[in-house]
């Protein structure tokens, strides 16, 4: 018979608790308390020992707080009560978070709520907004509440941002489980608009940039908002993201008056249209879950400064897509697999196995320490990699959506 989590974690909050220690916390119970969760799903799969110690200061920063709003008297609450609440709150995990990750480089005419799949969003929302909308919760919590997320006083001022939804753990490292879920999907919109070619596009060769920014909230507590820290290469990379128009077909009479013109949004939307079934697909899906996990990895390939690393990342995209577990001789099998997916006859397909083995051959001698960075003739493969990445999502894809 398992033991009842509630149970087990209500007797290490009475023993967690200390009424003359100012944070209210005993050393004595903490380390019981980490053991436990770190132990136990599903905070074992969201919490590390950093993690576990941030859990549960929260929760006891919050039975505190319960606990002066209900008593005016200098008497402390009793243990029991007070470990209810902190086991509540513990219990609360898995939670559901709404993030807001700022595209500061795009600037979008007209009315911007267009949902992406399941659980992303682009709207337009103030991340920081004037110091006085946290001074009352009622008054965020109007902002919040508005059609299109968070917003400021000016709400055409306002950037444009990726809003997604995810569940786990969150706290302000963008390593902790809920923002880590958050950045992947952001990472997958962002490359399914580079395979289409417009829409959301990250411009690598801007000038002038501003750095993303990234923040997560409960939706039922809005106050308690976290600005989550990320590298600088993923904010500067988040802040080059620009509009890029689809290219126009011309038609009639010398191309002219063929065309009706489509505003910013909907073109977006034309972009992400092919690639809806696969956003909305969950994660039971494997053929999904590869296509998703190889947009990820081609994502990194495209905005890492290191050619070393961008390599083996877009070499561990083509892997994720095209390889099998507890496969032998995986380079000639993905060789061939590449060669039969893009090539159209028997020269292209042997000229594409010949290059994808001379892009593994440098990917070994760098995995296999022999090298710490590409040699000069070596470089191009790195472009190869990209596209022959970029060119198996793109078959991937379209398979997938028939």
């Amino acid at each position: 018979m398992k033991p009842d989590p509630r149970q087990a974690i209500r007797q290490f909050a009475v023993a967690l608790h200390d009424p003359k220690a100012p944070n209210a916390i005993s050393a004595d119970g903490m380390l019981p308390l980490i053991r436990y969760l770190l132990a136990n799903a599903p905070w074992s799969e969201l919490v590390d020992v950093s993690g576990a110690v941030s859990l549960i200061f929260s929760a006891a920063t919050r039975a505190e707080a319960v606990r002066k709003e209900k008593i005016d008297t200098s008497n402390v609450a009793a243990p029991l009560e007070w470990a209810d609440i902190v086991t509540d709150e513990i219990l609360r995990h898995p939670r559901t978070y709404l993030t807001l990750i700022k595209l500061p480089g795009l600037s979008i005419a007209g009315e911007l709520n267009l949902t992406i799949g399941k659980r992303a969003r682009i709207i337009r929302s103030d991340l920081g907004g004037p110091p006085s909308m946290f001074d009352s919760s009622s008054g965020l919590l109007g902002m919040l509440t508005q059609p299109g997320g968070l917003k400021g006083p000016n709400a055409k001022e306002n950037p444009v941002c990726l809003e997604i939804s995810a569940s786990g753990y969150l706290d302000r490292s963008e390593s902790s489980s809920a923002a880590s879920h958050a950045i992947s999907r952001a990472k997958q919109v962002l490359q399914i608009f580079n395979l289409a070619g417009s829409g959301l596009i990250l411009d690598f060769y801007s000038a002038s940039t501003q750095d993303s920014e990234m923040l997560g909230y409960e939706p039922d507590r809005p106050t308690n908002i976290l600005k989550i820290s990320l590298s600088e290469q993923l904010r500067q990379r988040l802040g080059t993201c620009r509009y890029v128009e689809p290219p126009t077909l011309g038609g009639g009479l010398f191309g002219l008056g063929s065309e009706q013109p489509v505003s910013q949004v909907e073109s977006i939307a034309n972009s992400l249209r092919p690639y809806t079934a696969l956003l909305s697909t969950g994660e039971e899906n494997q053929d999904a879950m590869r296509i998703l996990t190889g947009l990820e990895w081609a994502f990194d390939a495209d905005v890492e400064r290191n050619e070393t690393q961008a390599l083996l990342n877009a070499c561990i995209g083509i892997e994720a897509i095209l390889g099998k577990s507890q496969e032998t001789g995986l380079t000639d099998k993905l060789a061939d697999r590449c060669a039969f997916m893009l090539g159209r006859g028997a020269r292209q397909r042997e000229q594409i196995a010949s290059d994808f083995k001379k892009i593994y051959d440098a990917r070994s001698k760098v995995v296999h320490g022999r090298r710490r960075r590409l040699q000069p003739h070596e470089r191009g493969m790195l472009d190869q990699a990209k596209r022959l990445l970029r060119d198996i999502l793109r078959r991937e894809a379209a398979e997938f959506t028939g």
